[in-house]
């Protein structure tokens, strides 16, 4: 939880908040990819890789049309979050080129 670590690393109750409820949203771009693209039998194929990794893509669509108006630092961090959770540290990650020096510190929290 990212929460807790933010508390065990000594940031502020704000910051901790601010954590939690931006990465409450990290994969609501899921929602936009069909069920059975994530409870397969086996591993999945490039394409089907494809089509799930396309969810913070989806998640951010989905924020941008009901909150592209609205101006809010918790607002921005949860865009950043769910762009870039999956990314790693070493740029092996997505979206592919992003290396965890690149993002914010609360950021790269989230996609620890």
């Amino acid at each position: 939880d990212v929460k807790m670590t933010a508390a065990r690393l000594g940031q502020p109750e704000n910051v901790q908040e601010s954590l939690y409820w931006a990465m409450m949203a990290h994969d609501i771009g899921k929602r936009m990819v069909p069920v059975t693209a994530w409870d397969l039998p086996r591993k999945p194929t490039a394409e089907e890789k494809e089509v799930t990794r396309k969810h913070p893509d989806y998640g951010l669509k989905l924020v941008e049309d009901e909150l592209g108006g609205v101006e809010h630092p918790l607002i921005d961090l949860m865009r950043d979050v769910i762009r870039y959770h999956h990314v790693n540290m070493d740029g092996s990650g997505t979206p592919k080129g992003v290396t965890g020096d690149m993002l914010s510190k609360p950021v790269r929290l989230c996609a620890i």
